[in-house]
């Protein structure tokens, strides 16, 4: 029996026995003795690929805030763009961008000079901006699903 070399394909032979000749017990038509059949291995079919939708994002326009501190004035400049869930959150946010901003301008002007330049402060400002932003718009009754909010400029002076 000849050794499979590495990268070969696999043979499966059916009615063989490994290393037996013709003649030898174990092959069809001795007496006594039954065709046997190597081991089968079976592959399943490569899965169909799985579509993975396009992200869809809302830019928005940056702002520039003052941050009120105890001893100074800081400005924060922030460029902001939001992930959403499908085309309806983008439709709705486009339409109603003046309340979007003003909900986002809320959250900007509210924080602190200090706490926005931490990971954790910019992490805590992102999440109070996606809630402040999913909130329905009067007169609709549901929200928006904005997935996440991503900085694309942030300077804080």
């Amino acid at each position: 029996m000849q050794q499979p070399q590495a990268g070969a394909a696999v043979q499966l032979g059916v009615g063989q026995v490994p290393g037996g000749q013709p003649g030898q017990p174990g092959q069809p038509g001795q007496p006594g003795q039954g065709p046997q059949a190597a081991p089968t291995t079976f592959v399943a079919p490569p899965a169909a690929p799985v579509a993975v939708p396009a992200p869809i994002f809302v830019p928005i326009e940056a702002f520039t805030v003052t941050l009120q501190n105890a001893d100074t004035e800081r400005i924060m400049h922030v460029g902001l763009t939001l992930r959403v869930s499908d085309e309806q959150t983008r439709t709705r946010l486009e339409k109603y961008m003046p309340e979007v901003r003003s909900r986002i301008l809320m959250v900007l002007s509210s924080q602190s000079p200090t706490g926005v330049q931490t990971q954790q402060g910019k992490t805590d400002m992102a999440t109070a901006i996606k809630q402040a932003v999913n909130r329905p718009f009067s007169p609709l009754p549901d929200g928006q699903y904005v997935t996440d909010v991503l900085f694309t400029a942030f300077v804080v002076q």
